[in-house]
């Protein structure tokens, strides 16, 4: 699979996954590689509240996708939160 091949295919996982109200976490195999792994986590970014973590060693590091609880998304009295669409609708927090 090409490079826009798997960044395609990591975006529509990730935006079904944050779609999904009874899927609270999402793992992804630790068979993936180094650019892979990034780019799950760059996608998480840009899709906006997820969490998301690399988690073990070497061959057995994997990437865990949680969605962020309502108050993980709260503004704390007295800041604020820029908030933003993204090209695809998503808001990003």
């Amino acid at each position: 699979m090409r490079d826009a091949e798997k960044r395609t295919h990591f975006l529509n996982l990730l935006k079904q996954f944050k779609n999904d109200a009874f899927v609270k976490k999402l793992e992804f195999s630790a068979g993936l590689n180094s650019f892979e792994r990034a780019l799950i986590h760059e996608i998480a970014d840009e899709i906006g509240g997820l969490k998301h973590e690399s988690i073990g060693q070497g061959k057995h590091r994997h990437i865990l996708v949680e969605k962020m609880s309502l108050e993980e998304l709260e503004v704390p009295p007295g800041q604020t939160r820029k908030v933003s669409f993204n090209d695809d609708g998503w808001l990003v927090v």
